[in-house]
């Protein structure tokens, strides 16, 4: 009879046999959470696996329907300590694909859903790499967020969620050799994750590496040809590296892919081209702007690369009061499309707030 226990059972043969093969020694500790059985509910365990996956497809809906599918795990099993972690992940994640939901209600849920997987499991990687983004993104903690993320691999050295989560922390600070290293390094662990991939390519442009980021993109859409998100990574990628017409027709792929209007999306290609021709700031209708539905986690560098200095500071100040993750927040410090800005006082003050100031 098919059960939760033989199905990690399984798992541990697997992973030990591949352990042999490799000759890796597996620790105590190692061999302890392999046996471990995290549910004994078999539906609590489908319903987590299929939110996994669903959140892996990083959208609004689907981020949305995998936070149902822990909550129907954690219904069926109210000590499921993997799907409050997961959960938390995906409470965390929300703000960055839904422009107008509660930041407030996200970060609580966030907090409470990791604190509890922690509660539960102490040595839960999975919920020490959601504390760690939950500590970055609330609180704009760098050293504790590291801390934890570093600790959940020290528990499981090939850990995504930690891997994924660590290679930000670190290049967001500016330390691209380290976070390369991580991101490639998960890659390695996953080589087919379009997931894993998406995230090498954001790493590389953080790290002004664009060519090799679209090379990156590139064989994340082989693997998976909808990975919409990967679209907004590209044309960020383009007006970062200053390629405004290329970005010009990302954008447009972009809003195709994710529903939202075309018409819209070429207008604003076509004034991001007007500014980087002139070298003059350019007024992006707020009308615009709404029908692409880009919020904050994207409006900062969307003011920034029109040269629009004000709304730029604007939308960034609010975003850090937000306490969201918005990444044109957390990417102040390395990001070169705020060049033009970086002495401005106000934006200053902001990188001292977020805990990025040198």
């Amino acid at each position: 009879e098919l059960s939760a226990a033989n199905i990690f059972a399984i798992q541990s043969e697997i992973t030990t046999s591949i352990a042999e093969a490799l000759q890796a020694t597996l620790t105590d500790r190692d061999q302890q959470r392999l046996a471990a059985t995290p549910t004994e509910d078999i539906g609590a365990l489908d319903a987590y696996f299929m939110g996994k996956q669903l959140v892996d497809i990083r959208s609004e809906e689907n981020i949305r329907e995998s936070i149902r599918y822990f909550d129907m795990a954690i219904g069926l099993d109210p000590e499921f300590a993997l799907a409050y972690a997961a959960r938390s992940a995906s409470w965390s994640l929300m703000p960055e694909y839904a422009a107008d939901i509660d930041r407030n209600m996200t970060r609580q849920y966030a907090l409470e859903s990791a604190e509890r997987a922690l509660s539960l499991n102490p040595d839960l990687p999975e919920g020490l790499s959601a504390l760690g983004w939950v500590r970055l993104t609330q609180h704009y903690d760098w050293q504790g967020a590291e801390a934890s993320l570093r600790q959940a691999l020290e528990i499981h050295a090939t850990n995504l969620d930690a891997l994924h989560w660590l290679s930000h922390v670190l290049s967001w600070q500016g330390r691209h050799e380290e976070a390369l290293a991580v991101a490639y390094r998960s890659v390695e662990v996953d080589p087919l994750s379009p997931l894993m991939l998406m995230n090498l390519s954001y790493i590389q442009m953080d790290a002004r590496q664009y060519e090799e980021s679209l090379r990156t993109r590139d064989r994340t859409l082989q693997i998976k040809s909808d990975m919409h998100e990967q679209m907004r990574n590209m044309w960020l990628t383009y007006l970062r590296a200053g390629r405004y017409e290329d970005a010009r027709g990302a954008l447009q792929i972009w809003a195709q892919g994710t529903g939202r209007d075309n018409d819209a999306a070429l207008q604003l290609g076509m004034l991001l081209a007007e500014h980087k021709t002139s070298g003059q700031m350019v007024a992006l209708p707020a009308e615009i702007l709404d029908r692409l539905e880009l919020g904050t986690e994207n409006l900062g560098q969307v003011y920034a690369a029109a040269g629009d200095r004000e709304n730029a500071l604007a939308i960034l100040e609010k975003a850090v009061a937000e306490r969201a993750g918005s990444r044109s927040v957390l990417s102040m410090k390395i990001n070169p499309l705020y060049d033009f800005i970086r002495d401005d006082p106000r934006f200053q003050a902001m990188l001292r707030e977020v805990n990025l100031a040198p």
